[in-house]
């Protein structure tokens, strides 16, 4: 029980009152009236049902919290993630306390998590209070939210994935693992999540989208396994992504299926990009940068540098599906056969104030190969 006092010494001739109080713990209350008569409590009423509070949509979450739902305070912070989520309201955010929470989160209501906080939630730095979830399967999971969604300062590990069909029957998000939801996914580290095996299919190792509006900003994804799409893997989505790092994805070496795209994979999907650094991805036959099918990809001011594919597109291909970039750096990719930098075919490609160079192919052209393309590339 949680007993608050509102307002005391009343005279009792009002017919009604208006009180402003402080945030409280609590979504749901009665009003409990105490008449007091020579300095002894005479009788006490109560409303006659609940009514709302609106405080601040808080839920706290501490490694040393007390654990009292719902949560609400630091004071009563849950001691795990998924059981602030599981009591929260749409709307609200879950803070969380630094430490390493080795469980899986899905999140199946319009809620933000937020990592990053001091102890006793005095302050709030994710560099300096780092926040980590670690769990095998899809470690955080956002699953058919209808509503703004998020994760924001968290550093999440030992993610391998789902399974699903999204279209070929494989495992995907590693890290974070969006199905028919919209999350905003900002300033977190991704490291070393995915899952490859020599005979089996999977994508997404860092970030996996199905459907929805995403916004990826800001984030670190490295050291990413999975056959395609090795950091982030788009399917029938619509992507915003900027500012990432997105570096040092690889394949299973023996695996003989498809292996694209090991910085971003937009396959049936609208990427659009800006300010990312995509490197050091390799062991990918084509568009070991990124890879697009079917799709349509647009860059701005995006550095793909250093990456290297055994077959087409060192930093960037595209398959039948519009490029559009202005003020990229491409510089330093290779492939094995067609297509340093940029492997093009039959869709329109239009470059602009772009640095193409130092890309390298060990059959035809080391900086940029069209095939069946229209546009332009101009500086």
């Amino acid at each position: 029980a949680y007993d608050h006092t509102i307002a005391r010494g009343l005279a009792g001739t009002a017919v009604e009152y208006v009180w402003n109080v402080d945030n409280l713990p609590v979504t749901t209350a009665r009003v409990k009236v105490v008449a007091w008569y020579d300095g002894e409590v005479a009788g006490y009423d109560f409303s006659n049902g609940d009514f709302t509070i609106s405080g601040a949509p808080h839920r706290y979450v501490s490694k040393t919290g007390a654990n009292i739902y719902p949560y609400s305070i630091p004071a009563w912070a849950a001691t795990s993630i998924q059981t602030a989520v599981d009591a929260a309201a749409p709307g609200d955010t879950i803070m969380v306390e630094t430490g390493t929470y080795n469980e899986r989160v899905s999140v199946l209501q319009a809620i933000h998590l937020l990592g990053g906080w001091s102890a006793g939630f005095a302050a709030r730095d994710p560099d300096a209070y780092t926040t980590t979830i670690n769990a095998g399967g899809s470690t955080v999971s956002f699953v058919q939210v209808a509503g703004a969604c998020g994760i924001e300062g968290f550093r999440i590990t030992g993610g391998t994935g789902t399974e699903q069909m999204l279209p070929e029957l494989g495992v995907y998000g590693g890290g974070i693992f969006s199905y028919d939801a919209s999350p905003a996914i900002r300033n977190n580290v991704i490291a070393s999540c995915g899952y490859v095996g020599h005979s089996s299919y999977s994508a997404g190792g860092g970030i996996a989208c199905y459907l929805g509006d995403v916004v990826i900003e800001e984030n670190t994804i490295d050291g990413s396994r999975a056959q395609s799409g090795g950091g982030v893997y788009l399917y029938q989505a619509s992507a915003a992504v900027s500012g990432n790092t997105i570096s040092g994805s690889e394949p299973h070496a023996e695996y003989s299926g498809a292996r694209r795209g090991g910085g971003l994979y937009a396959r049936n999907a609208t990427a659009t990009l800006s300010g990312n650094v995509i490197s050091g991805n390799s062991g990918y036959n084509d568009g070991a940068g990124i890879y697009a099918w079917k799709s349509t990809l647009e860059l701005d001011g995006d550095s793909i540098v250093s990456n290297t594919a055994l077959s087409d597109g060192g930093g960037v291909m595209c398959e039948r599906s519009p490029l559009s970039a202005r003020r990229v750096v491409i510089s330093g990719n290779s492939a094995g056969s067609t297509g340093g930098g940029i492997y093009h075919y039959a869709a329109s490609l239009e470059v602009a104030n772009s640095l193409v160079a130092l890309n390298a192919a060990s059959m035809t052209a080391g900086g940029v190969y069209a095939d069946s393309a229209w546009g332009g590339i101009e500086n």
